[in-house]
């Protein structure tokens, strides 16, 4: 069973794989600014990144048309 959620480096490896380029850390900055409409961003003393793993698999399929 896949896990419900991903990380930023998963994220990541992901879109590099279709040929995005990107980085974790534009992964994180993208949740944190509303550019991207998977993750959310809980602020901490170091802020935790939720990234749902259905929503990035809808998100793919609707930006990119490729099946996650």
């Amino acid at each position: 069973m896949q896990t419900p959620t991903l990380t930023p480096e998963e994220v990541s490896q992901r879109l590099r794989e279709i040929g995005v380029k990107t980085t974790p850390l534009k992964i994180r900055e993208g949740i944190r600014q509303g550019k991207y409409p998977f993750g959310i961003v809980i602020e901490l003393a170091s802020d935790s990144f939720e990234i749902y793993r259905k929503d990035f698999e809808k998100w793919m399929r609707e930006k990119f048309d490729v099946e996650s």
